[in-house]
């Protein structure tokens, strides 16, 4: 073999290695705040067996009398994997070397490429349907009438309002209510810029009396009522009112991601269809569903 055929091969493993530098540093945005441990094969997976609540029996003093037997909720929670890609031609072998540069522009586009499509494999699994049932057929839809935090919350008058420290404040109430909050699963608030601005401008989110730390020293670590906060552009909005915007208060627990055939993988080659230029591609296999629905709530936020 030539020394020529060894070049793409080292090009091709050194940009593998600043890809997955780089994902751990600014890829997806939403990735560090829910269960990544999942690595699968196959056309879907089982991601958990779930078993329900159930009421224990009270006040029988009966003799000799009958066992009780209480029915266990039981379902599955599966993922259903879908491939991501990127690709891009290079006409000069000198573009290559840019490949081995970890502040490669190259480089920080394909990851950030792949991560906002992770991202967006995240907020589906927020809001969509999640594939339940014996073999992942039946489906479970996002529980809108408990689970929503109402766009008029946290406002007096009341009126369509923005993001503010009510509908967090209500966010924490029905999580609470529901047992879906404990102290070893970080509670995350994922919304837009419009969002981190409304809170940014509200007394009661930026005041060191109602905060452990001071939240304008640090505006991007910040905590609020023991929550983290998330901000990325691809929250969605309503689709019967582009005006309002969904946002998420989720423990991490809520969300499970997934990964297919050990996870992102890189092609470096000449391409005869397009005069053997070299070709850079990039693919992986994801998928992510809820837990359970009474672990998200979706806050409804005005923008216009």
């Amino acid at each position: 073999m030539s020394q020529e055929d060894e070049i793409p091969k080292h090009y091709q493993s050194q940009f593998t290695q600043n890809v997955a530098h780089l994902v751990q540093k600014g890829g997806s945005l939403l990735l560090p705040f829910v269960d990544a441990s999942g690595a699968y094969m196959g056309e879907s997976a089982e991601v958990v067996k779930q078993f329900g609540a159930t009421k224990a029996r009270r006040g029988d003093n009966t003799r000799h009398g009958d066992t009780p037997i209480m029915s266990t909720p039981r379902d599955q929670r599966w993922v259903i994997p879908e491939n991501i890609d990127w690709g891009d031609l290079f006409d000069r072998n000198d573009l290559m070397k840019m490949l081995i540069d970890p502040t490669s522009p190259i480089t920080k586009a394909a990851v950030m490429a792949m991560g906002r499509e992770t991202d967006v494999t995240i907020i589906n699994a927020l809001f969509g349907d999640a594939k339940t049932g014996k073999g992942g057929t039946a489906t479970t839809a996002f529980p809108a009438i408990s689970q929503n935090v109402g766009i008029q919350v946290g406002i007096t008058p009341a009126a369509d309002t923005g993001m503010n420290v009510g509908k967090i404040i209500r966010g924490r109430r029905l999580l609470r209510a529901q047992y879906a909050i404990h102290p070893m699963d970080p509670i995350i608030v994922a919304g837009g810029s419009r969002q981190e601005e409304e809170l940014f401008n509200y007394d009661r989110f930026v005041n060191t009396r109602y905060r452990r730390e001071a939240v304008l020293e640090d505006a991007d670590s910040n905590e609020f009522f023991r929550c983290k906060f998330v901000w990325l552009e691809e929250m969605p909005t309503d689709p019967a009112d582009a005006t309002i915007r969904w946002c998420a208060m989720f423990p991490q627990s809520a969300i499970h991601f997934g990964r297919w055939n050990g996870g992102m993988q890189t092609h470096l080659a000449r391409n005869p269809q397009k005069k053997f230029n070299w070709q850079l591609y990039m693919h992986e296999t994801q998928a992510a569903t809820r837990t359970e629905e009474k672990k998200v709530v979706r806050i409804l936020c005005k923008e216009a």
